[in-house]
This record gives structure tokens, C-alpha cells and sequence, in this order.
């Protein structure tokens, strides 16, 4: 599942809290319902798109959500969309990133994902 127009700033607090609540569950109740954190099945399932809007949140939460779940949007056609000046934005929200993990954000990700690398 691909979570788009969204951003990616809110997935580590929602992860963290999912948690944190799933921890506090009797025991009885978490063997019940999932043997694994809420964590791990978001990780395992869900893509996420990171938002034109959003400066920080590309800078500093990949480490945490992980380079392989996230995709470059643009939004386009929105007419709010990333049409210009697009190599500027990309060099100011992922520039500092390791080329692999920018590699894998702007177009790995979303090739392997929707299998347009075979």
C-alpha cells in the first residue's frame, strides 16, 4: 500500500505511539491480535510519499523511517505541484542524504515498487 499526498513527518510519532499503546496491552490481548509490534507490519507494508511541502521531514527522518519506504511526489497535476525549480528542491531536501538513500527515494523505490525496472 503506498500512502501519497501525506508526507512522511508524522510516521515516526503514529509508529512510536502505535507501540508504545500495543506494549501496554495485557499480554492475553497482544497474543490475541498481532504477535508482532504495529511497527512491523507498517514497515512490511506501507509506502509513503513525501509531501512537496515538506522541508524538514526528508532532512532529518529517513534514517528513521527507512530510505526503501519512501517516494519522491511532486503532486502533479495539483496546481500546488513541484513544477519548478525541481532540481533545487531536490538538492535542498535530499542533498546531504548518502547517494543511496537519495538514489533510492527519487526513483528506486517507486521502479521496484510498481515494476518499471524489469
Amino acid at each position: 500500500m503506498v500512502s501519497a499526498e501525506s508526507g512522511i513527518g508524522w510516521i515516526p510519532f503514529v509508529l512510536e505511539t502505535l507501540d508504545y499503546e500495543y506494549t501496554m496491552m495485557d499480554m492475553a490481548n497482544r497474543q490475541q491480535s498481532l504477535p508482532h509490534l504495529p511497527s512491523y507490519y507498517f514497515n512490511r507494508n506501507i509506502r509513503c510519499c513525501t509531501s512537496v511541502a515538506e522541508n524538514l521531514a526528508p532532512k532529518l527522518l529517513v534514517d528513521s523511517i527507512g530510505a526503501d519506504r519512501i517516494l519522491f511526489e511532486t503532486d502533479f497535476p495539483h496546481p500546488n505541484c513541484l513544477h519548478q525549480e525541481v532540481q533545487a528542491h531536490i538538492d535542498d531536501r535530499y542533498g546531504a542524504l548518502e547517494e543511496s538513500s537519495r538514489d533510492q527515494i527519487l526513483t528506486m523505490n517507486a521502479a521496484r515498487l510498481y515494476k518499471l525496472d524489469s
